[in-house]
């Protein structure tokens, strides 16, 4: 009998799996719906520094709590079941109601619970797929990402024009060749799931640093949502310089810009606050509706 083939055993030094279930989805109970641990797209974290390539892990925020990315599934799900356990005429429509809201709302409580702004035209909204950005089995190419992003970062930063018209030429001027602009230094996907035709899509960006005068780098976060699976589906953490090509160097973030950005940073935090709380507001609601119909003391299921 040849003897048995010694197999290593596999190192704990090298663990990615284990990791990365500790950041995965967990039930709550008090709320109701499954939560999840602020991921390196997710933080808010106000330091920067010029001299570093990547701006620096999140700390406090780390603790911080928002719903998982199938939160609109599993209210849909919860309200299917209330309806096929039987409800009164009134419960149903007090369910019409919350699916509409849910219908209306779900994009942007999305976004806006991760701290992305969708007001305005901030963003690039409501792309369809084309088949022709399919590579195989229908499955759109991870290229095709890289342009929703960039048409989501050029929207966004021009859209400044409206809100700073003082300063609209050279807002608008950042994507040219001419005096300061905007360059990528770098740029870093996480895909969550491979989109696939037919498809609808939005992007948005944020800032995901709050820059200050010194600096010369300017970190953003954006987000490539599906409308047919309701969740994103990509995210990116993205850096630029500003240089100035009538100088060629590097210069510092103009003070309009830092104004603009003050601005912005403080509406996204009132958003990613207000956008948490009405999540967990829908998702009280829902819990009403179960106690009044199938998780309640005798109830039965109404068969027809």
């Amino acid at each position: 009998m040849p003897p048995k083939p010694r197999i290593k055993r596999p190192s704990r030094q090298f663990s990615p799996a284990q990791r990365q279930r500790r950041s995965f989805a967990r039930p709550d109970p008090a709320i109701g719906y499954e939560v999840r641990r602020l991921g390196p797209f997710d933080s808010s974290s106000t330091a920067n520094s010029s001299n570093e390539p990547t701006p620096p892990e999140p700390t406090k925020d780390e603790n911080d709590l928002i719903p998982s990315g199938y939160w609109v599934t599993e209210i849909k799900k919860r309200l299917g079941k209330c309806i096929m356990f039987g409800c009164s005429r009134g419960q149903a429509r007090k369910i019409a109601d919350v699916l509409q809201e849910l219908t209306t709302e779900w994009r942007d409580l999305t976004a806006a619970s991760a701290g992305f702004l969708t007001a305005g035209n901030s963003g690039f909204v409501d792309q369809k797929l084309a088949f022709g950005e399919t590579a195989s089995w229908g499955y759109i190419s991870n290229a095709n990402y890289f342009r929703f992003v960039e048409s989501s970062r050029v929207n966004w930063l021009t859209h400044f024009a409206s809100v700073d018209p003082k300063h609209a030429n050279e807002w608008r001027e950042l994507m040219m060749t001419r005096g300061p602009s905007l360059i990528m230094q770098s740029f870093r996907a996480s895909y969550k799931f491979p989109l696939k035709f037919p498809d609808t899509v939005s992007a948005y960006h944020k800032l995901q640093t709050l820059p200050t005068a010194k600096d010369k780098l300017l970190f953003m976060n954006s987000i490539v949502i599906s409308h047919k699976q309701m969740r994103v589906a990509a995210a990116t953490r993205e850096t630029a310089i500003l240089y100035n090509h009538n100088i060629h160097q590097r210069i510092a973030i103009p003070p309009f810009m830092l104004n603009v950005f003050q601005d912005i940073w403080r509406q996204q935090e009132e958003t990613e606050k207000r956008a948490r709380q009405r999540i967990v507001e829908l998702t009280r609601s829902i819990r009403k509706f179960e106690k009044q119909i199938w998780d309640k003391e005798g109830a039965v299921e109404d068969m027809g």
